[in-house]
C-alpha cells in the first residue's frame, strides 16, 4: 500500500512537472511573438516616419526655400524665415523618432553599438553630459531581447531629461560570465522608481517595468548621493 502510494504521489509530481514545463514553454513562445510582432511594427512605422514623412518635409523645405526668392518685403521673408526654422525642426524630430525606434546599427552592429550611436545623438540635440562606459563590445543575449534592453534604456533616459533636472548620467555595461548589469546615475532630483511607480498616470515607468519582466530582468535602485541609481541584471542567453 505504501509503495501504492508513493507511486501514484510521484505520477501526480511527473504530470504537474511536465504540465508546468509545457505552460512555460507556451508563454516563452508567446512572448517571443509578442517582441518580434513590436519588432515588426516599429520597423514599418520607422520606414513610414523615414521614407515617407521625412520625405514630404524635405520637399516642402525645398519650396520654401525657392518661394523665399519672391517674397519682396523684410516682413515676409521673416516669416518664410520661421517657417523653414520651425519645419527644420520638425524634420529633426521625425528623424529622431523614425531612429529611436528601429536604430539601424542594432542589425548589423549589435547592441552596444546601438548604445553608443543613442548617447552620441543625445549630446548633439541636449546639454547632457554623458559618460557611457562598457567592458566588452557584446552583450551575449537573445537577439530579440536587445531591443527590450534598448527600450529600457532609452525610456530611463527619456524620464531623466524631463522630470529630474538632470545635467551629468554616467552610464555602465559589465558583462559578466553568466550575467550583464547595466548601472545608470545621475546628478538629478532624488526619486523612488517603485514608489513613484504606485501613483504614476502615465505609461513611462509601467513600460519600463514591463519590459524588465518580459526579458526576466531585475530593475532595482541603490542608494545614491546627490542623484539617483538603477541598475538592470539580466541572464546572459548566448
Amino acid at each position: 500500500m505504501t509503495i501504492a502510494v508513493i507511486s501514484i504521489l510521484l505520477v501526480v509530481a511527473l504530470y504537474h512537472n511536465k504540465i508546468y514545463k509545457l505552460q512555460q514553454k507556451e508563454s516563452d513562445l508567446l512572448l517571443k511573438s509578442s517582441i518580434e510582432s513590436e519588432k515588426r511594427e516599429r520597423q514599418r512605422i520607422a520606414s513610414d516616419l523615414h521614407d515617407d514623412i521625412s520625405g514630404d518635409l524635405t520637399a516642402i523645405s525645398n519650396y520654401i526655400t525657392v518661394l523665399d526668392k519672391y517674397v519682396p518685403t523684410s516682413e515676409g521673408k521673416a516669416i518664410v524665415n520661421e517657417v523653414a526654422s520651425a519645419l527644420k525642426h520638425t524634420l529633426t524630430n521625425v528623424q529622431n523618432i523614425s531612429y529611436n525606434l528601429m536604430p539601424p546599427q542594432m542589425e548589423t552592429s549589435g547592441l552596444i553599438p546601438t548604445l553608443k550611436s543613442y548617447f552620441e545623438r543625445m549630446r548633439k540635440w541636449s546639454d547632457i553630459t554623458i559618460i557611457d562606459i562598457y567592458n566588452k563590445g557584446y552583450i551575449p543575449i537573445d537577439p530579440l531581447y536587445k531591443y527590450e534592453v534598448l527600450r529600457i534604456v532609452q525610456e530611463l533616459m527619456s524620464n531623466m531629461q524631463k522630470y529630474g533636472m538632470v545635467s551629468l548620467i554616467k552610464f555602465e555595461v559589465e558583462v559578466k560570465d553568466k550575467e550583464t548589469v547595466i548601472t545608470i546615475e545621475d546628478n538629478g532630483t532624488a526619486f523612488d522608481f517603485y514608489e513613484e511607480l504606485k501613483h504614476t498616470s502615465g505609461m513611462g515607468l509601467k513600460n519600463i517595468l514591463s519590459r524588465t519582466r518580459h526579458i526576466g530582468a531585475v530593475l532595482a535602485q541603490g542608494s545614491f548621493k546627490g542623484g539617483n541609481r538603477i541598475t538592470i541584471q539580466f541572464k546572459n542567453t548566448l
